[in-house]
């Protein structure tokens, strides 16, 4: 009798467990060749019209680089976007074997600013996805974290 309600309360713990995971589930919407942004990390900072968000690149039939000859297929990052200034900066990354084991990763860097206005380039596409309403199909509600 007591094994069983051993596994009982094992079985209610795993349907618990299942069911509360989506809630701390990433948002991931691909936004470009590779570009993912999770839709659920973004925030608004103390500064007028800008904003964090999550970022990951994924290398499809090749890596992304190649560090410590290590090929690197994914790279996450926490990233900062001005959209009234369009600059943007890369805060933290980390960089995913094929196996997704950490190869390096870096919470505090001190990237260079880099501006958004480029089409086609990564800052751009999450420069449309945070910053414009041309995805509000896809992240809707997300017009009420607009500042400006």
């Amino acid at each position: 009798m007591k094994k069983s309600w051993n596994l009982a309360l094992l079985l209610i713990g795993l349907i618990v467990a299942t069911f509360a995971s989506p809630a701390f589930a990433k948002n991931w919407v691909q936004i470009g060749d590779g570009h993912y942004i999770d839709a659920e990390s973004i925030r608004p900072t103390a500064y007028y019209g800008s904003y964090t968000m999550d970022t990951k690149y994924l290398g499809k039939s090749s890596p992304l680089e190649v560090v410590n000859n290590i090929p690197i297929w994914t790279i996450k990052t926490h990233s900062y976007i001005d959209c009234k200034a369009a600059y943007a900066k890369t805060l933290s990354y980390t960089a995913l074997d094929g196996n997704e084991r950490v190869v390096v990763s870096d919470k505090n860097i001190g990237k260079q600013w880099f501006g958004i206005n480029n089409p086609g380039s990564r800052a751009h596409e999450s420069y449309l996805f945070v910053c414009t309403d041309k995805y509000l199909n896809v992240r809707p509600g997300y017009r009420n974290l607009w500042w400006y």
